[in-house]
C-alpha cells in the first residue's frame, strides 16, 4: 500500500500544507510534520513509508532532521521523489541521481502533482483467476446430488483458459482424494481423463454427462455392485457387468502380461550374454515398472501424456537396469563386457513398451 512521507524545513510548512490537503482529495495516504509531532513519532510514520517526498529549497541543507530522513531512504532503497520549490546551489547526496520536479509556480505546480501522483499509485493487477465460489460451495456441500453438479460444472473450464483448466483440474485431484461417495469418485475419474484429450477429440465425442449407475459401476473397469440410495445396503442389487473403454495399465491382464514380457527380455539378455545373471537387471524392471504405474496413476491422482508416460518409462527402466547391471557384475565374476550394455538396451526398449501400452486403451 502506498504510504508518503513529506519531508521538508520548517520554514517549508505551508508548501508542505498545501501539498498534504492535495494528496488528501486524491486519497494517497500520507504523513507531514507540521511541527507538532516529536521525534519517535516522526520516526514511526517514516518506517511505513513507500516513497518519500522533499521539499526541496536552500533551507533543507540546514534541517539535519530532514537530511537524516532522506538518509533513512536512501539506506533502506526507499523510492525518492524531489519537488523543488526554490533554486537551490547545491543538491544534498542523498537525493544524488534523483531528478528534481520543478514546483516553484503555481502553473508548474500543477503538473507536478500529477506527476507526483502517477509515480506513487501503485498499477492495477488483473485480479488472479480462480474457480467461481458457488462451485466450490457445491464441491463441498454435504449434499451428494450439489457435489456432482460442481463437478459438472468443473467440466466446462477443459478448454479455454489453460490457468482456469489447471485449476478445475487441481479441484478434482483433491475431489478424488476426500471424496467417500464410490458414485461421485468415478464420475471425477471420468471426467479428469477427459481434460487429457484435445480439442479435436473433445468435440468429436460423445459428451459427457451424469452417469447412471449402470455407467458408474463400469467406469473404473472393474465389476462393482453399485447402491442405489433409496435401497438399503441388504437389498441392493448388483449392476449387471457391461463393457467400458479403459486403460490397459486398468486392467486385470497388465501385471500378467508385463511380467511376461520381461521375462522374455530377461531370457534376451541370458542369450546375449551366456550367463543366468544377467536376467537380473531386467526382471528387476518388469517387477518395478508395472505396479510403479498403477500407483501413480491410481484415481486419477496424476495424468500423465502419452509422450510423458513413454518417455519416464524409459529413464526410469534405463536407470534400474544400468543400476542392476553395474551391481551384477560387481558381484559375479563371469559375465561379459557385453552385458551391461546389452541389459541397458533391453531395459530401455522395455520401458519403452511399457509406457506406449500405459496409454493404450482396451
Amino acid at each position: 500500500m502506498t504510504y508518503l512521507y513529506i519531508a521538508n524545513a520548517p520554514e517549508d510548512n505551508s508548501f508542505a500544507q498545501k501539498l498534504s490537503q492535495d494528496l488528501k482529495q486524491h486519497t494517497i495516504d500520507h504523513w507531514y510534520d507540521d511541527g507538532q509531532a516529536d521525534e519517535s513519532t516522526n520516526y514511526s510514520h517514516l518506517q511505513k513509508a513507500t516513497h518519500v517526498v522533499l521539499v526541496l529549497s536552500p533551507a533543507i541543507l540546514l534541517n539535519e532532521k530532514t537530511l537524516a530522513a532522506l538518509e533513512h531512504a536512501k539506506q533502506s532503497s526507499i523510492e525518492r521523489i524531489v519537488l523543488r520549490i526554490a533554486p537551490v546551489d547545491t543538491m544534498p547526496p542523498q537525493i544524488s541521481g534523483v531528478l528534481p520536479i520543478n514546483a516553484s509556480t503555481d502553473d508548474s505546480y500543477q503538473d507536478a502533482l500529477e506527476t507526483l501522483l502517477e509515480d506513487v499509485r501503485l498499477p492495477e493487477t488483473a485480479p488472479r483467476p480462480e474457480i467461481p465460489a458457488e462451485i466450490i460451495e457445491a464441491l463441498n456441500s454435504d449434499n451428494s446430488v450439489k457435489r456432482k453438479e460442481g463437478v459438472e460444472s468443473l467440466r466446462a473450464y477443459r478448454q479455454g483458459d489453460p490457468v482456469m483448466k489447471e485449476l478445475a483440474r487441481e479441484e478434482l485431484q483433491a475431489m478424488m482424494f476426500r471424496e467417500q461417495d464410490k458414485t461421485i469418485r468415478s464420475f471425477v475419474r471420468l471426467i479428469l481423463q477427459s481434460f487429457d484429450k484435445t480439442t479435436d477429440e473433445l468435440q468429436d465425442e460423445d459428451a459427457v454427462t451424469l452417469p447412471t449407475k449402470e455407467d458408474l459401476a463400469t467406469v473404473s473397469g472393474e465389476h462393482a455392485v453399485v447402491v442405489d440410495p433409496s435401497t438399503t445396503p441388504e437389498t441392493a442389487p448388483a449392476a449387471a457387468p457391461a463393457q467400458t473403454n479403459q486403460y490397459f495399465w486398468q486392467s486385470s491382464r497388465w501385471n500378467l502380461v508385463l511380467m511376461s514380457l520381461a521375462i522374455f527380455f530377461a531370457l534376451g539378455a541370458v542369450a546375449g550374454s551366456a550367463h543366468l545373471a544377467a536376467a537380473i537387471p531386467m526382471l528387476a524392471v518388469g517387477l518395478f515398472l508395472p505396479p510403479f504405474n498403477i500407483v501413480i496413476r491410481g484415481d486419477g491422482n496424476f495424468n500423465w501424456s502419452p509422450t510423458g508416460a513413454i518417455f519416464w518409462n524409459f529413464m526410469l527402466s534405463l536407470l534400474i537396469g544400468t543400476a542392476m547391471s553395474i551391481i551384477v557384475s560387481q558381484i559375479t565374476d563371469n559375465l561379459t563386457l557385453l552385458a551391461i550394455p546389452l541389459s541397458m538396451i533391453l531395459a530401455g526398449m522395455y520401458g519403452l513398451i511399457v509406457g506406449w501400452l500405459s496409454t493404450v486403451k482396451v
